[in-house]
C-alpha cells in the first residue's frame, strides 16, 4: 500500500521538515549567482519563474516498503534538501523502496527551466556486499526523467556517481515546456532493499531543493 504524507516524518516519528530560518551562503551561493546570470534572459518571459525553495510545497509519498532511517526534508548549516537515509531494513525481501517527493509547478509554453540543485551521497560504510545495491535519484516531470540517475556507485547502477563522503555537488537539468499549465516536479528516489538478512550498510542520498532559472 502506498504511503501519502501531508508531513514528513522520520522513522522516530518527528518531522522530517525542519522548518528555521533560511541563512545566506552555503548551498545558495552558487546557484543565486547562477540565477543573477540568467536574469536577462529571463526578462523575456511573460510570466515569474516559479521557486519551489519552501519545504511546504512538497509532499513526500512511498511505495509501501519499509525503510530505515531519515526520509524527508531537513535544514543544516544553511542547506535546506530531502534527504533519503540507509537501504530497506524491514522485510528483508530485496525488495526496493521508491519515494517521491513532488511539488505542482506552473509552467508556460516555451520557457527552458533551468533547475539548479547541489547533490551528495555515502555508500556502504561497510562495504557488505549483502546490500541489494546502490541507492539511486533523478528529477523527473510529469513522470519523465529529466535528469541522470545521481547513484551512490555508478559501477552497479546510474549515470552520475556521487560523493561518497556526503559533502556536495553542484548540478543543473534543463527542461523545456512544451505546454502552458502545471506539471508535476519530482525527486524520485530509490532504495535498495537487503538480500535476506540485517546489515549494517548505510546508503545515503541528500539533495538540496532546487532553484529555477527561466529563459525563452
Amino acid at each position: 500500500m502506498a504511503h501519502d504524507d501531508d508531513r514528513p516524518t522520520t522513522s522516530d516519528g518527528r518531522s522530517a521538515v525542519e522548518r528555521r530560518t533560511l541563512v545566506a551562503g552555503g548551498v545558495w551561493t552558487v546557484p543565486v549567482v547562477a540565477l543573477a546570470v540568467a536574469a536577462p534572459a529571463a526578462s523575456a518571459s511573460p510570466a515569474p519563474c516559479p521557486s519551489v525553495t519552501d519545504p511546504a510545497q512538497w509532499r513526500r509519498t512511498d511505495n509501501g516498503y519499509a525503510y530505515q532511517g531519515a526520509s524527508g526534508i531537513e535544514e543544516k548549516d544553511g542547506y535546506v534538501y530531502f534527504l533519503q537515509q540507509a537501504d530497506d531494513a524491514a522485510s528483508y525481501e530485496g525488495l526496493n523502496l521508491e519515494v517521491w517527493f513532488r511539488a505542482a509547478l506552473p509552467v508556460v509554453a516555451g520557457t527552458t527551466y533551468t533547475f539548479l540543485y547541489r547533490a551528495g551521497g555515502e555508500y556502504g560504510q561497510t562495504r557488505d556486499p549483502r546490500t541489494h545495491g546502490p541507492q539511486y535519484a533523478r528529477l523527473e516531470i510529469d513522470g519523465a526523467a529529466v535528469s541522470p540517475d545521481y547513484s551512490t556507485d555508478t559501477t552497479q547502477y546510474g549515470t552520475v556517481q556521487l560523493t561518497t563522503d556526503f559533502s556536495f555537488v553542484d548540478y543543473s537539468s534543463l527542461w523545456v515546456a512544451k505546454t502552458t499549465g502545471i506539471v508535476q516536479l519530482t525527486w524520485h528516489f530509490v532504495v535498495p532493499g537487503r538480500k535476506g538478512r540485517r546489515t549494517d550498510a548505510n546508503d545515503d542520498i541528500r539533495i538540496t531543493l532546487p532553484l529555477i532559472a527561466c529563459s525563452r
